[in-house]
């Protein structure tokens, strides 16, 4: 449907990979099939949905996670080609909510791919799942991995950025320190209908933001992460390389 609409209508979407499952050793295979069949369309891969308190309860097999090996290949396959990877990983259960009991796994993804842009889905926030001191835990993590994106999307802002109607000051100074690393999502599932009237909602967080601050929010941090790769691969032959398991992929 991408390739159906015009040049101008194109250059304002940025499809991402996804229909894959992230407990397949051989999912990669999917990633590799579709950005070679289309390397101009794709700009990122996922939202891979990874510990999602209730769907994870109910999907079959394997729990899915950031650090399960079957992701491996997928996360050296997009720094290879430049791809950001869109990961939901709730950052604890449903039933421990005094510490990031899953935070880990993460951090061990992030950390042993360097060179993989990695955008944290609602910084880690789903239903009924929360800890203390959320703020300091997003400000450790973007402090130390350099590869680390957020989005500010779903209940992460109405719970703990902007409880109540009101800013929080502690994420204002947050946001501006790190403004180059955070974007806000929508979250929508085919309502987009919706879409307005769900980014309005954060004018009020928006406008304590300073000017620098607020155009990274709003797009250049998106432009930066999902419109870097448009353009840059039309005339370029893609090849796919094998994957080996075992191997280490850090530098």
């Amino acid at each position: 449907m991408v390739r159906t609409l015009s040049a101008e209508q194109q250059d304002r979407l940025y499809p991402l990979i996804c229909g894959f499952n992230p407990t397949d050793r051989y999912a990669v295979r999917h990633v590799e099939r579709l950005y070679a069949q289309y390397p101009e369309v794709w700009s990122g891969i996922g939202e891979v949905l990874l510990r999602h308190d209730d769907l994870t309860a109910l999907t079959f097999g394997e729990t899915a996670r950031a650090n399960h090996r079957a992701l491996w290949p997928v996360y050296q396959f997009a720094a290879d080609h430049d791809l950001p990877v869109l990961l939901h990983q709730n950052i604890t259960a449903v039933t421990k909510s005094d510490h990031p009991v899953y935070l880990w796994e993460l951090e061990e993804a992030v950390a042993e791919f360097p060179r993989t842009r990695f955008i944290f889905a609602h910084c880690g926030m789903s239903r009924r799942v929360n800890v203390p001191f959320y703020y300091q835990m997003v400000d450790r993590l973007l402090a130390e991995y350099s590869n680390l994106y957020i989005d500010y999307s779903w209940i992460i802002f109405d719970v703990v950025i902007c409880p109540d109607g009101q800013p929080s000051p502690d994420w204002v100074s947050l946001t501006e320190k790190y403004s180059h690393r955070i974007c806000l999502g929508s979250d929508l599932v085919t309502r987009f209908e919706r879409l307005g009237p769900e980014l309005q909602r954060y004018d009020i967080f928006l406008d304590q933001l300073n000017e620098d601050a607020r155009a990274n929010l709003c797009w250049h941090t998106a432009e930066k992460l999902y419109g870097g790769n448009k353009g840059r691969v039309k005339e370029r032959t893609i090849t796919v390389p094998e994957w080996h398991p075992g191997g280490s992929h850090s530098e």
